[in-house]
């Protein structure tokens, strides 16, 4: 008979210390907290996936550093223009980044596209001019790269 006098007067006790409109606030807060937990992370893990697919096709156009041969560098550069265009990010970063790469392969083909046509003319002195010029183009594309593994890095899950 004690026991259960004394269980009654702890409930009694905690609901005048706790009124029962305080349970709805108190106990649906941290259930809403852990929901937008949640999609932060969800989302943390879709623009990570998004990064590796991103960085997937720029490492594959990587592949051109590695000849010195302009048809074969064309090749890698319309390979990378065309992923490009496939690839479907919902990052705004991500997306300016796509659109920024897209603009440098456009233009890294077309200036490839002229130098092979001097060299293959024999004009070495517009070859050479056009080579200065894709070392310059080249350089926007390591920037771009730099940018892209920066942004990833952050995005990776912990």
């Amino acid at each position: 008979m004690k026991l259960n006098l004394t269980l009654l007067n702890l409930i009694v006790i905690g609901a005048i210390s706790f009124p029962c409109w305080m349970h709805n606030k108190t106990f649906a807060a941290p259930i809403n907290l852990v929901v937008k937990s949640d999609e932060k992370i969800i989302d943390k893990v879709s623009r990570a996936s998004e990064c590796n697919e991103f960085i997937t096709i720029t490492n594959k156009a990587a592949g051109a550093s590695n000849t010195t041969e302009l048809s074969v560098i064309l090749r890698y550069i319309n390979d990378l223009k065309q992923d490009l265009m496939t690839l479907k990010v919902e990052d705004i970063q991500l997306k300016s980044l796509q659109e920024r790469y897209l603009k440098f392969s456009e233009e890294l083909g077309d200036k490839l596209t002229r130098a092979k046509r001097d060299q293959d003319q024999g004009d070495y002195a517009a070859f050479q001019a056009a080579s200065a010029n894709l070392i310059s183009t080249g350089n926007k594309g390591i920037d771009l790269e730099q940018e892209l593994q920066q942004y990833c890095r952050k995005l990776k899950p912990q």
